[in-house]
C-alpha cells in the first residue's frame, strides 16, 4: 500500500451517511451471543431489504444538514415493538421490516447492547420478555443512560434526556464503533486546512476545513457523474464515499445512488478490484438527533403512535402506546480511524396519559463537497454499520 502525499484538491465530506447497523446485546454475563447461521443467499437477501430500508429512512430524515443513522438501530426496536403488537398495529411495522433481520453480533471494533424498562413489570407479559432473549432489564431509566454513556464512553452522555420519567415502558438499543484503519495511511503531518464547497440549502459555500491526505490502493467505481471509494477498517469493516463530480449537486444523489436496486453499488464497490487513488478527506465530527416518529408515520406505520389504535397487546395488559420514537448519533473520523455511537429509544405510555476500470494514473478522489458515507461490515456477510449524509460541516452561516 503506497504511502506517498501528493498535494491535491481537499475531499469533503458533504453528505455522510453513516449506514444503519444491527445491534447485539452484551450487557450481562446472562446473554448468550447469537449464532450466525445464515445461507450467503439469505446474507444477501436481507442486506438487500435493509438497503432498500436505508434509503427509505435517509429520504424521509434529509433536511439540507449533515445527518448520521443507524438504521439498525432503528430496526432492532421497531422489530421489538412488533413482537408485542397485534392486529395492524404489527402489519404496518412488519410491511416494513420483516421478521428476520441481519443478525446483531460484537466483536473488537463493534459493540450492541439492548436493555428495557418496565415501570410496572407485572402488567407485561412473560411471553413478550421471553421473545426478546438479547434485551437486558434495566431497574430505572436513569440506568439506562447511565449504560448509554458507558457503552459508547461518553459519546452520548445523555441518551435519555428526552424520555419522560413517567414512561412505563422504555426499550433502547446502544451502539458503538471504534476502529484503526487497516493500515496507517494518514499522517498528520499532512492534515491541513483545505477548502470545501459546503451545501447551504439551494445555494454553496466555500470553507476551511482539516483535510487528510494520502495516496493508497483502495475500491473505487465510477457509474456516470457518482464516484465512491472504499477505505477500510481493522477487522472486516469499511467506510464507504460517494459523491457526484458536481460540486453544486445534493449529497441526496450520491446516497439515492448508494442505496438503488437494494444497495447493489455498495455490493460492486465492496468486490471490485483496487485501483491507485490519490485521497484527500475531512476530519469529521458530527453530531444527529432524529425524532423518527414523523418518519415512520411517512412510512406506513402508523397505528402505535395512536393512543386511540395503538394495539400492543401482546406487551401489556394495560393499553399502551408509542409516545418517543428517537436516535442520537455521533460519528468522528481522524488519522488514526473512526469512532461512532448511536442510541436509539422507544418510550411507551399508558393510553389513557395522554391524547391524540484501471486508469494509467492515479484517480483523484477528492472530497471537498457534499457527500454521502456508510460505514459496512465485509466480512462472513455483507451489514450496514452507520450511514449518513454531509452537506456544510458547519460552514454554512459562519463568517468567513
Amino acid at each position: 500500500m503506497k504511502t506517498t502525499y501528493k498535494k491535491h484538491r481537499i475531499i469533503y465530506l458533504a453528505t455522510l451517511t453513516l449506514l444503519g447497523t444491527y445491534l447485539s446485546a452484551c450487557a450481562s454475563t446472562t446473554q448468550s451471543a447469537p449464532v450466525i447461521n445464515l445461507t450467503p443467499t439469505e446474507s444477501a437477501k436481507l442486506f438487500v431489504e435493509q438497503s432498500t430500508r436505508m434509503g427509505a429512512l435517509l429520504d424521509q430524515l434529509r433536511n439540507g444538514n449533515d445527518i448520521a443513522l443507524s438504521e439498525t438501530g432503528i430496526s432492532k426496536l421497531l422489530s421489538a415493538v412488533a413482537k408485542g403488537a397485534d392486529g395492524d398495529s404489527q402489519s404496518q411495522i412488519r410491511q416494513f421490516i420483516k421478521e428476520k433481520q441481519l443478525p446483531l453480533v460484537n466483536d473488537k471494533v463493534y459493540r450492541n447492547v439492548n436493555v428495557m424498562y418496565f415501570k410496572n413489570i407485572n402488567h407485561i407479559h412473560k411471553a413478550y420478555i421471553k421473545a426478546l432473549p438479547d434485551f437486558v432489564i434495566e431497574s430505572s431509566i436513569s440506568d439506562i443512560n447511565q449504560k448509554a454513556a458507558r457503552v459508547t464512553k461518553g459519546m452520548i452522555p445523555n441518551a435519555m434526556k428526552n424520555v419522560s420519567p413517567t414512561s412505563d415502558v422504555v426499550l433502547s438499543n446502544i451502539m458503538s464503533f471504534n476502529a484503526k484503519w487497516v493500515t496507517s495511511f494518514f499522517n498528520k503531518k499532512y492534515t491541513k486546512d483545505k477548502d470545501f464547497t459546503a451545501q447551504c440549502g439551494k445555494k454553496t459555500q466555500v470553507g476551511k476545513v482539516a483535510t487528510m491526505h494520502t495516496q493508497l490502493d483502495i475500491s473505487f467505481v465510477k457509474d456516470g457523474r457518482i464516484r465512491a471509494i472504499a477505505l477500510p477498517f481493522k477487522e472486516g469493516y469499511r467506510l464507504v464515499i460517494a459523491m457526484s463530480d458536481n460540486k453544486r449537486t445534493s449529497p441526496a444523489k450520491a446516497s439515492q445512488w448508494l442505496y438503488a436496486e437494494g444497495g447493489k453499488h455498495i455490493k460492486q464497490l465492496l468486490t471490485t478490484y483496487s485501483s491507485d487513488v490519490i485521497l484527500s478527506l475531512p476530519k469529521l465530527d458530527l453530531s444527529s438527533e432524529h425524532n423518527l416518529i414523523p418518519a415512520l408515520y411517512k412510512l406506513g406505520i402508523i397505528d402505535i403512535f395512536d393512543a386511540r389504535k395503538a394495539n400492543l397487546s401482546k406487551l401489556s395488559t394495560d393499553p399502551l402506546f408509542v409516545n418517543l420514537f428517537e436516535q442520537q448519533v455521533k460519528f468522528q473520523a481522524d488519522e488514526k480511524g473512526a469512532k461512532a455511537a448511536a442510541v436509539t429509544t422507544v418510550g411507551m405510555q399508558l393510553t389513557s396519559a395522554m391524547s391524540d476500470p484501471n486508469p494509467p494514473k492515479p484517480i483523484i478522489f477528492d472530497v471537498n463537497h457534499a457527500f454521502a458515507y456508510a460505514i459496512v461490515k465485509d466480512q462472513d456477510y455483507q451489514q450496514i454499520i452507520l450511514a449518513g449524509e454531509v452537506n456544510s460541516l458547519g460552514i454554512c452561516n459562519s463568517s468567513q
